[in-house]
């Protein structure tokens, strides 16, 4: 399940007061981890999801990420790994500047495996 970050404070409120969650560390309101389970569901938020609409998805079936390579001269990747690499000299400081970066981009496989859920009043 994917919420929008008010709507997932609502609904873990919600479930707080339903004495959902356990009292020890378990309990995403004393722990803060993310992704949760409960009911039986994994439980996610993020800034990037808009609907007001829960989005209810097997992420199994509907895609996965995909790595890009993107043409830079400066990043290299060794072999077997995905992975790219840049050294950059900085020489008046005697230093060297790293960055590394693994560029992904999703790939939907399913669209039938996510659906919205409407009248959630959330």
């Amino acid at each position: 399940m994917v919420l929008k970050p008010a709507k997932f404070a609502k609904l873990v409120g919600i479930l707080v007061d339903a004495g959902a969650f356990p009292r020890e560390q378990a309990n995403i309101v004393l722990s803060g981890n993310l992704p949760f389970t409960a009911l039986g569901y994994t439980w996610v938020t993020s800034p990037n999801y808009l609907s007001d609409n829960p989005l209810f998805l097997d992420a199994d079936q509907l895609g996965g990420m995909a790595d890009e390579a993107l043409q830079s001269p400066e990043f290299v990747r060794s072999a077997g790994s995905q992975v790219e690499v840049s050294s950059i000299r900085a020489g008046s400081l005697d230093k060297y500047e790293l960055r590394v970066r693994r560029v992904t981009v999703p790939v939907v496989t399913e669209p039938l495996a996510g659906i919205t859920i409407t009248g959630t009043l959330l």
